[in-house]
């Protein structure tokens, strides 16, 4: 023992010496959880998404647990590193090289070098890496705010998305009562709540050692994207506790307030679907009115929420306005935690799909008339069921990316229909206190006198139409829903071509483009930046010089049938691959291009401050015509038969005209649903979707018999 600290252990009183030594333990314990055990994770943290340090990989895996808490990790998340100027400046002018014309590529890369020459540039990229000190995330406030909050286009195709029942449901439903079956998920959206509010759900984590941002999750519920006159907003309701909490119910334009928790107690499943029972024989004896009969007799004042943000606004702001009973409605629609859709029509699986996912994407009808009408598109995420028991979901983007709420709608579908407990990621809690006593539901009234609702009707009626007119969508599970089976062209076989699955898919969506367009076309593929503190996502530029040579080297082996050009075009299909998830790594890694330029953008923006030139060109006006993305469907159950889980789901192209392409790659399948949008003046003689669909899954077929 060193001197001082003899001195300091004789100044100690005996008597105290006991006690200071029963509490060393104690104290050390809270010291490595507190303090050292979450330095070195953060430490760890910081380098570990690199994937290339073992040690910080090992220190992660050590600290981390088994099953550690949804939030453990959240404020130790590293922040999104801001790329060098130059670096980001020559990847996009790489993406769009092959893409312009010469003139235009000449203004693009004059225009590059004065940004990252100018005072103005220097300045800009000085700033940004400022506020990335002082901000968790650099961009995703101004991502929300921009690419979201103040669009104005309607969320119906332009922003939300679905999701598909199981494969097993989607050939034939286990449960054939729709009220049933909606009581079941509700209850089991609840027990998710419940596991977020306990805090018993675990993050993802890159093959179970790094963790990746969950701060989305607990927005799944409760959340409303309000719509303002100029810029929407985000509130989540969260009922205070011992309170009450409910879900929209919406049976044809009916709709229902449905109490799900009463004084803090969730209301039993029996009681939930007595409820919806009681709402639905409601809503059938309604009296007829001008809108219709029974369940259609109410004014559809939720067609009004798919109109362009602005107008909405407007028409929300009226309705407040006008009577305490529609501001009561609105109120009450608004705080629900999701919104649950009784259809009066089938779904029409398993003998047509596009039919079903395109139902679910504009959650229309069986008549024009009623397209919109059975959806509050604002809610964080509607459930939607059919008179023959299937299901599927439809989700707001605003709040996360498409694998958040994907978490909970696994976990809905796993536990609604197998009762299956994950030994892994969830920790079951304990049966909750149930309410005693009925929960009977009410009836949202509406008192539109002296508010023109048919004026307002008839013009959003008028809108969806035009949006909906070019809008074409189609959908394949390789087989699973009886369709032709795509030569069993899957991850394994892939990976057998000596190519990576997501680069190998994203080689055919480029083939088909080509095939489709008659040319090169923008390409969006999306990867995750959760990897870092409130990271969304960074734009993978799909459409590189590489892989656009494919095509041309496809279609002349095709010509020739000869060994050289087959050859030659495999190991050109390898080298893009290659380029391919090289991009797709650095761009989750947060050095892609698009988030670092355009956080400059509005870095100008939001300061005054003129646009630079690039910003301005023909290149950076070009608009994203093919969109592409891929969610996983086996987050929580990763050994889960695809038979058990999702079909996956489809979102609206972003550009005129342009092409969605939702892919999930499996073992031996590949589920696509594609949608395409043709400029309103054209009239093509056929569903597009289909069109691109078809040319996609032949490009499937030709590019691994390159390797047979």
């Amino acid at each position: 023992m060193s001197s001082l600290a003899l001195s300091l252990t004789q100044q100690i009183p005996p008597r105290a010496r006991p006690l200071l030594a029963f509490l060393a333990v104690p104290v050390g314990v809270l010291a490595w959880r507190f303090v050292i055990r979450r330095f070195l994770l953060k430490q760890a943290l910081s380098v570990a998404y690199l994937g290339k340090s073992s040690i910080a990989l090992l220190l992660l895996k050590f600290l981390g647990g088994k099953k550690p808490k949804l939030m453990d990790f959240q404020d130790l998340l590293p922040t999104l590193p801001v790329p060098k100027l130059q670096r980001s400046v020559d990847k996009w002018l790489a993406s769009v090289k092959p893409l312009v014309t010469a003139a235009e590529y000449t203004e693009a890369e004059a225009a590059a070098k004065e940004l990252v020459s100018s005072e103005q540039g220097k300045r800009l990229q000085k700033k940004l890496e400022e506020r990335a000190r002082t901000h968790k995330n650099y961009l995703t406030e101004w991502w929300v705010e921009f690419a979201y909050l103040r669009s104005r286009a309607s969320l119906a195709t332009n922003v939300s998305f679905y999701s598909s029942d199981t494969i097993q449901n989607i050939q034939k439903p286990l449960l054939t009562d729709p009220i049933k079956r909606a009581a079941n998920m509700v209850w089991a959206c609840l027990e998710f709540r419940e596991l977020l509010e306990t805090n018993n759900i675990s993050p993802t984590r890159i093959r179970g050692t790094v963790p990746l941002c969950m701060e989305g999750l607990p927005l799944v519920f409760g959340t409303t994207r309000v719509p303002g006159a100029e810029m929407d907003e985000l509130v989540t309701y969260r009922p205070p506790p011992g309170g009450d909490a409910h879900v929209l119910l919406q049976v044809g334009s009916a709709n229902f307030k449905l109490p799900v928790i009463r004084n803090g107690k969730r209301v039993p499943r029996n009681t939930i679907e007595a409820s919806i029972r009681e709402a639905v024989a409601l809503a059938d004896k309604l009296p007829s009115s001008e809108y219709g009969a029974g369940r259609s007799s109410m004014a559809p004042v939720s067609l009004l929420s798919s109109m362009s943000r602005d107008r909405w606004s407007k028409h929300r702001h009226d309705l407040l306005a006008s009577n305490p009973t529609n501001n009561s409605s609105i109120v009450a629609i608004e705080e629900a935690l999701f919104a649950v859709n009784i259809r009066h029509h089938p779904s029409r699986l398993p003998e047509n799909l596009t039919e079903y996912c395109r139902d679910m994407l504009y959650t229309h009808s069986d008549t024009p008339e009623s397209y919109g009408t059975h959806c509050w598109f604002d809610k964080s995420f509607t459930i939607m069921l059919f008179t023959d028991g299937r299901a599927g979901w439809y989700v707001e983007h605003t709040a996360s990316d498409a694998p958040i709420p994907s978490i909970m709608v696994e976990y809905v579908m796993c536990t609604a229909e197998k009762g299956y407990e994950n030994k892994v990621y969830c920790t079951k809690p304990r049966p909750p206190p149930l309410h005693a006593g009925p929960a009977p539901p009410t009836l949202l009234q509406w008192d539109l006198k002296g508010v023109e609702v048919a004026g307002r009707l008839a013009e959003a009626r008028t809108e969806l139409s035009a949006m909906l007119k070019g809008f074409h969508y189609a959908a394949s599970l390789d087989g699973a829903a009886g369709e032709e089976k795509c030569n069993g062209i899957g991850s394994d076989r892939i990976k057998k071509c000596g190519c990576s699955p997501d680069a190998f898919v994203q080689a055919a969506i480029q083939v088909a483009g080509v095939a489709y367009f008659g040319k090169g076309m923008l390409t969006y593929e999306s990867a995750a930046l959760r990897a870092f503190a409130k990271g969304r996502t960074e734009t993978i530029r799909s459409a590189s010089e590489k892989m656009l040579a494919i095509p041309a080297l496809l279609a002349a082996y095709k010509k020739s049938n000869s060994p050289q050009d087959r050859k030659r075009a495999g190991e050109a299909l390898r080298e893009a691959c290659k380029a391919h998830s090289n991009q797709a790594r650095e761009a989750g890694l947060g050095q892609g291009c698009d988030r670092h330029l355009l956080a400059l953008k509005l870095q100008a923006v939001t300061t005054g401050e003129p646009s630079p030139a690039l910003f301005n060109t023909a290149a950076w006006q070009l608009p994203f015509t093919i969109s592409t993305s891929q969610t996983p469907l086996a987050q929580l159950h990763p050994t889960e038969t695809p038979f058990h889980l999702s079909g996956g789901g489809g979102f609206g192209p972003v550009a005129t005209p342009g092409v969605g392409v939702s892919y999930f790659l499996q073992k031996d399948r590949v589920y696509v649903h594609c949608s395409a949008r043709t400029p309103p003046e054209a009239t093509p003689a056929a569903n597009e979707a289909a069109r691109f669909l078809g040319l996609l899954r032949t490009a499937f077929t030709d590019l691994s018999a390159l390797f047979d």
